[in-house]
């Protein structure tokens, strides 16, 4: 919930990015790439 409103998770892709990372591989993480300004896998996936 945002601000008390039910959202799509799937509409937030560092969400998407997270949920991927932890059903794949407990070695991945995000990170954040202040140059492109998304979230990336860092470690196997």
């Amino acid at each position: 919930m945002v601000n008390g409103q039910k959202f799509n998770c799937s509409d937030r892709s560092g969400l998407v990015e997270l949920a991927e990372c932890a059903a794949l591989c407990n070695d991945s993480a995000l990170d954040y790439n202040e140059t492109k300004r998304i979230f990336e896998k860092v470690g196997e996936a």
